[in-house]
């Protein structure tokens, strides 16, 4: 009897070390890369989801630059000189607005440094944003995510999707 025990209780030992590297390693991650704060919250899920806006509206290099821009404050006062007045998020880009002050925007998407990735040939085939970027019209904060396989961006989805649709796969593609 006490040689089934032991086997119990290191399973018993092993499946409790196992439950909490589940529960306390995205809490790690989150530690060692937090997801950057900006000093105002923008909220996607109510400009992109409710508003329904295009990316493009608010991330007008995508088409033409590398990397799809973070907007410039003048791009919200667009809408903001007459929309939300009454919103407490929207008075405090107002604010800075009329202090001549940006807003520091702290882009939420990054690539490593060592790849070169460009919006436009991906845009022109016909993807939609959310293929890399999830479902950013349902996100209150936006965070860098692949939203087919859940988790982060990696190489071998790129890799995987350029092989799916015919497009150049070799490693100077992406890397120079």
């Amino acid at each position: 009897m006490k040689n089934k025990i032991k086997p119990l209780i290191l399973i018993a030992v092993l499946l409790g070390i196992i439950g909490v590297f589940v529960v306390l390693a995205p809490r790690a991650v989150a530690f060692v890369y937090p997801i950057p704060e900006n000093e105002v919250v923008f909220p996607h899920d109510f400009h992109a989801g409710t508003l329904a806006l295009e990316c493009q509206f608010c991330h007008t290099g995508a088409e033409e630059n590398r990397g799809a821009n973070v907007p410039a404050l003048e791009q919200c006062m667009f809408c903001h000189k007459v929309a939300g007045l009454e919103n407490p998020q929207a008075k405090e880009v107002r604010a800075a607005w009329e202090a001549e002050e940006p807003l520091n925007w702290v882009r939420q998407h990054r690539l490593p440094d060592h790849t070169h990735f460009k919006h436009e040939p991906h845009i022109t085939a016909g993807f939609e944003c959310s293929t890399c970027h999830g479902d950013v019209a349902g996100m209150k904060q936006v965070v860098q995510i692949k939203t087919e396989k859940g988790g982060d961006l990696k190489m071998g989805d790129c890799v995987a999707c350029h092989k799916e649709n015919g497009a150049p796969a070799q490693c100077s593609t992406c890397h120079n």
